[in-house]
């Protein structure tokens, strides 16, 4: 894996209804290396693109139209895969365990930070 290419051959799953925000960061990922971003907005749209794509990590806004990602972060968690919040609703109550190795990030981080916590170089908050 090249330094400027943190995420090569990631396949990540971004959950984010702000579209603006989702394109801007979906850009980062790609130039970070990653081969494929899944960019639903809501939860069933996630849960839908998982039972059809397996990923490597997942960026999680908190609240969405319906519902928040929690359940969802405990599936992903529970298989092994990466999990960042990137929202404006931390919920620091959440990290009892049972999301693994989860990092929140207050929305608006920086992109870099959020390629950082996906390829392992953070601790996150």
């Amino acid at each position: 894996m090249a330094a400027d290419r943190p995420l090569e051959g990631y396949s990540i799953l971004l959950l984010e209804d702000e579209l603006f925000i989702a394109a801007a960061l979906r850009e980062h990922l790609l130039m970070a290396g990653a081969a494929h971003v899944e960019t639903p907005t809501t939860v069933s749209a996630a849960e839908s693109c998982l039972s059809e794509t397996k990923i490597d990590a997942a960026i999680l806004d908190i609240v969405l139209p319906d519902g928040d990602t929690r359940g969802l972060a405990e599936k992903l968690a529970g298989q092994g895969v990466r999990v960042i919040f990137h929202s404006g609703h931390l919920r620091p109550e959440w990290l009892d365990g049972t999301l693994g190795d989860a990092i929140f990030l207050q929305k608006p981080s920086d992109a870099d930070a959020i390629v950082a916590a996906i390829a392992g170089q953070s601790e996150g908050g």
